[in-house]
């Protein structure tokens, strides 16, 4: 709010016209006077120049910083699944990789797949990385897709989506036997060669076959969040929890502040260090969430209601911790591009009203009338006799 001045009407003061139209003196908080004359003060000002600018009221909630919601990594199994087109399909690759798929399937059953090293947690893995080490070797990789993997792939398996997702991935990870292999839906032996290299690249058996076991899919980059299995465990089921990679922030927003949501809308969130940064309203809730505390003493309980909001930050803050407390702050009104002054700026007028006292080339100052507009952030949205650039006392 401004600071409260008073405009009195006082003998013999020189005011002009177009200013007020009155003979005024705007007494300050301190008890120095504004003059609405056109003579030099000797007092010591603070002045503020008229800015054009937009300005913006918000109000703040609320909110923790995630990584969203957390999922399974789950290994398949090692034997072989699926359908293929009999030995002699199998065999039509090279005979090095036929000799060595069948090595490499006998001890998958004959041996203890055994972790011997996890990943830290808040580690990301991306397409083509090992998940965990098992047995001292590389053990399955993360492929992106959303198709699990079922079955042994190798040289003459039935056609299947789950093809082309391995010939996807190969091709992305440049992996094409020289441009032979076709991504489609049918494992070739130029398919075979492309997985041969990159068992090879990966220091694995070069077998030019797939187990189930070898490689996990998910939609893209994780991050390790928690461990279920640990090291010494034999590799079975869930090793460890993920998330996505992409930082969030989670709001239980109270129903009054739904109107300054919407979908796609600019927010920004203040992080536990005072960082800024900018985020997305990127999902609104359309069913609230009831909660209830309380009761217990012969009191009544309190029920609350909330709206789960998510809002995706524009960059990921390298530094907060994961489910740490955050501010959103939410936009309530807007005035864009409005002269402006300091609010300290304003006059409040006896005789009701306001006023800012403009600062003249000469040094002098003249009582202009100004109506204000929207408050926010220190900052006054006025019109009346002043223009951009002009010079006024703000304290």
């Amino acid at each position: 709010m401004p600071r409260t001045k008073t405009l009195g009407v006082t003998a013999g003061a020189v005011f002009v016209a177009v200013a007020i139209g009155a003979t005024v003196v705007a007494t300050r908080g301190d008890g120095s006077t504004a003059k609405a004359a056109t003579t030099a003060s000797t007092t010591p000002r603070v002045t503020a120049k008229v800015v054009r600018q937009d300005l913006i009221a918000a109000t703040s909630v609320a909110g923790t910083l995630t990584y969203g919601t957390t999922h399974p990594m789950k290994i398949g199994s090692s034997s072989s699944g699926g359908s293929a087109s009999g030995s002699a399909a199998g065999a039509s690759g090279s005979g090095a990789q036929t000799g060595a798929g069948a090595t490499a399937t006998t001890a998958a059953t004959s041996v203890a797949s055994i972790i011997t090293g996890l990943p830290t947690l808040g580690t990301v893995v991306s397409r083509g990385q090992q998940l965990f080490e098992v047995n001292g070797a590389p053990g399955p990789a993360l492929f992106y897709g959303l198709r699990p993997m079922w079955r042994t792939l190798q040289n003459g398996v039935t056609d299947g989506l789950d093809v082309q997702q391995l010939e996807e991935n190969l091709a992305a990870l440049g992996f094409t036997n020289n441009g032979n292999m076709a991504v489609d839906n049918h494992f070739t032996l130029a398919t075979g060669n492309a997985v041969a290299a990159w068992q090879v690249s990966r220091g694995s058996a070069k077998t030019g076959i797939v187990l189930s076991s070898d490689v996990v899919y998910d939609a893209g980059p994780v991050r390790v969040s928690d461990y279920v299995a640990a090291v010494g465990n034999t590799m079975s089921g869930t090793i460890y929890n993920v998330t996505g990679t992409k930082r969030s922030i989670q709001v239980a927003l109270d129903p009054a502040n739904q109107s300054y949501v919407t979908q796609g809308g600019h927010v920004t969130v203040t992080l536990p260090d005072t960082k800024v940064v900018n985020g997305v309203v990127s999902s609104i809730g359309t069913v609230a969430t009831v909660t209830s505390s309380g009761g217990n003493g012969g009191g009544g309980a309190t029920t609350t209601a909330t709206i789960p909001v998510t809002v995706t930050l524009t960059s990921n803050p390298k530094d907060a911790l994961d489910s740490s407390p955050v501010t959103v702050n939410l936009v309530t009104s807007r005035a864009r591009q409005v002269l402006s002054v300091p609010v300290n700026a304003l006059l409040a007028l006896a005789e009701g009203g306001y006023a800012l006292e403009k600062v003249n080339p000469d040094g002098t100052t003249t009582l202009v009338k100004a109506t204000p507009g929207m408050f926010a952030n220190g900052f006054v949205q006025i019109t009346g006799d002043v223009t951009e650039g002009e010079t006024v006392v703000s304290a």
